[in-house]
């Protein structure tokens, strides 16, 4: 699926499956952050397609999110080993996993 694709990132999919995505976000960073990043994606020619809570979440329309749900990646099962050590503006990436029901 290409950031232009429109279509449900599970179309076509057979019931059953799993859907995982992580995609980054600058929901949480300070607007001088979010410039410099751009600005370095833009003069590597490597663009950064960040995208909002709501917009991830559209993903998974249709879907069955499994716990924890959408969530920073750091706080998908941060209890399990090995531990987060970053906080969820710093590592600015949302990720979920969901069955096709």
């Amino acid at each position: 699926m290409t950031v232009r694709d429109r279509r449900p990132a599970a179309a076509g999919a057979p019931r059953g499956s799993y859907l995982a995505v992580s995609h980054p976000t600058f929901d949480d960073l300070p607007a001088e952050t979010t410039a410099k990043l751009m600005a370095i994606s833009a003069s590597r020619g490597e663009p950064i397609y960040p995208r909002t809570r709501d917009d991830v979440a559209r993903f998974f329309d249709g879907t069955d999110l499994i716990a924890p749900g959408l969530t920073s990646i750091v706080d998908w099962h941060p209890d399990d080993e090995p531990r987060p050590r970053t906080s969820a503006p710093e590592t600015a990436v949302y990720g979920a996993v969901a069955r096709l029901p």
